[in-house]
């Protein structure tokens, strides 16, 4: 029965996706990163001038570690993924209450299912581009296969954490501090010992030392961690009902934003309200942000003359824009046809919600500015943080509108956000190895980013209207 839940879940999910945006472009959204991977694969040779071959490899393992932790937060999600997922349409997971099967037993399949899902859209194709440059390289298949096995470990290793912290925060709040502070322990006691992490990270152990008994270690670690969060998954239904008090009119009378009050408080609400709440942002964009600073703490030593919180700000404000993600994820547009309002209507409103979460990403950027003594330069950082975060907010909003969860998948629309966004950011990346002071250009994304959402509202509003 297992297989045959398995199987129907995938089958789902590929029509899901294949009738939004058609078969081919979800089927080529694989083959373009595969295509990406290949031309940046040639590059490494250049590279090697900078980092030496071990650094880059640990990165590389890193990266895929930080997208298991991105895409790991399973735990916040038990009851909304056990329930209609996409609001109107049912999906095979609502199937418990109407099958002979458990909820544990379905959500494992849709866990399993979610795996090899991003296995073949995230982990493989990158994998693949190098496997094809390979013979130009000089790097054996033996090493491209053993890359593969290491860093479909390190994505699993990530997911598997992050299911289980948040598994334990929807259950308790305060085993889950007591966790962290056990993790921080260790971590203090390895630095104590002048222990580097990466020594009791596995899956970069077992690439550079192979062995059966590692594998199945680390194996064993990502099953278990697994296994006690689907057992302990919490999937409730005390009432049929749940009932709230009415916030909306409090919260919209502090809202400054005349017209679209109403909208902002409504987004904030029902992101509170669901399942997980704020530390859905905890999880998803604080924690993968705590990787990408170590992975930037490791390059930026060996890269003179480049400041770190500059880069970090770059990063910070090209994550940050995911926060719009989180605001579209609770409605759809076709929610709101009976009242007055245009496609571009609500994007405003989502655009100006945005505007006021990203001031709690400007406290984190100065508190770490701080805390590392680059006081000096948090301005100029604050500057290029809001310019690329506006940037790419007006970016995915430009290519994806009102479905930036379901159409980035598009291999059309993915390959568009990329060309608007990459050359943007590797130019901030690199501009303060001449001149600090040439990253005041940055602020010419703000009329760049205000004239692709002036675009933006007009395509939308003339759009067909996406139902599902």
């Amino acid at each position: 029965m297992a297989l045959v839940v398995l199987k129907a879940m995938v089958k789902e999910e590929w029509r899901v996706h294949s009738k939004m945006f058609g078969g081919i472009n979800f089927a080529l959204f694989p083959v373009m990163l595969a295509a990406f991977s290949f031309l940046g694969s040639l590059m490494l040779p250049a590279l090697q001038a900078i980092y030496s071959l071990g650094r880059m490899i640990s990165v590389f393992h890193l990266i895929y570690l930080l997208f298991g932790v991105s895409v790991g937060s399973f735990g916040l999600f038990g009851r909304e993924i056990m329930n209609r997922r996409f609001g109107q349409a049912s999906m095979i997971t609502y199937s418990s209450r109407t099958l002979p099967l458990s909820e544990k037993e379905i959500f494992a399949n849709f866990f399993v299912k979610d795996i090899i899902f991003y296995f073949f859209l995230w982990v493989l194709p990158p994998i693949l581009g190098l496997a094809i440059a390979s013979p130009l390289l000089g790097i054996s298949s033996y090493h491209v296969g053993l890359l593969l096995l290491t860093a479909t470990l390190s994505f699993l290793l990530g997911l598997s954490v992050v299911f289980f912290l948040s598994t334990v925060y929807v259950h308790s709040r305060k085993a889950l501090l007591a966790v962290l502070a056990g993790i921080l322990g260790l971590a203090a006691l390895l630095i104590r010992y002048s222990t580097s992490p990466l020594e009791l990270f596995t899956p970069l152990s077992i690439f550079y030392s192979p062995s059966p008994q590692k594998v199945l270690v680390t194996l064993a670690a990502i099953i278990l961690l697994s296994a006690v969060s689907i057992n302990f998954l919490k999937v409730d239904y005390p009432d049929k009902r749940r009932r709230f008090n009415n916030s909306l009119s409090p919260l919209t009378k502090i809202m400054p934003f005349g017209q679209y009050s109403h909208l902002i408080a409504k987004d904030f609400l029902d992101m509170r309200r669901s399942e997980g709440g704020i530390a859905k942002l905890v999880f998803s964009l604080l924690i993968p942000l705590g990787l990408v600073w170590a992975i930037l703490q490791t390059l930026t030593g060996f890269m003179p003359g480049i400041n770190f919180l500059y880069i970090f700000a770059v990063f910070f404000g090209a994550i940050s824009s995911t926060i719009y993600n989180w605001l579209t994820e609770f409605d759809l547009f076709t929610s709101y046809g009976f009242f007055p309002l245009k496609q571009s209507d609500l994007i405003k409103s989502k655009v100006r919600g945005f505007m006021v979460l990203d001031l709690l990403c400007i406290i984190v950027l100065w508190l770490a500015g701080a805390i590392l003594g680059y006081s000096s330069y948090l301005p100029l950082a604050t500057l290029v943080f809001l310019a690329t975060s506006f940037y790419s907010l007006s970016v995915t909003i430009r290519v994806a509108g009102l479905q930036p969860n379901i159409l980035l998948y598009n291999a059309k629309v993915f390959l568009s956000y990329s060309l608007l966004t990459c050359p943007i950011l590797v130019t901030l990346i690199f501009l303060p190895l001449f001149s600090q002071y040439l990253l005041l250009l940055s602020a010419l994304l703000f009329p760049l980013g205000h004239s692709f959402l002036q675009k933006s509202y007009q395509k939308w509003d003339s759009a067909e209207t996406m139902s599902y």
